[in-house]
């Protein structure tokens, strides 16, 4: 039977199949599913926290929308100022791989249109 756990990982852990991707304000993963496996610590999710998981719609809304707002708004040249500015300490070589990434990161928030 599927069931709401939450754990931490540890170095060289990677978070097993049924992960949600999203963590408590704990910072603790949250995982939905059967078989969760006995290499990883875990424990059962209270009630408490499978509700504050599920039913804060206004908060998912709230957060959905501002990152929407942020990605359809976003431009690269906003990203490119963006690591100029903040990271002026890196070599060019670094920003410019910098906003590689971030640029990557971009495209895909984008394409998956949050």
């Amino acid at each position: 039977m599927a069931e709401y756990r939450k754990f931490t990982l540890q170095p060289g852990q990677q978070a097993p199949e049924g992960s949600t991707g999203q963590s408590l304000p704990t910072g603790e993963i949250i995982f939905y599913g059967d078989n969760f496996p006995p290499e990883i610590t875990s424990s059962l999710m209270t009630q408490d926290e499978i509700d504050w998981y599920i039913n804060d719609p206004i908060e998912n809304e709230n957060l959905k929308t501002a990152l929407t707002d942020l990605v359809d708004n976003l431009k690269f040249a906003q990203v490119d100022t963006h690591i100029d500015t903040v990271f002026s300490g890196l070599s060019t070589a670094q920003k410019n791989s910098l906003k590689k990434l971030y640029k990557a990161v971009l495209c895909v928030g984008k394409l998956s249109a949050v």
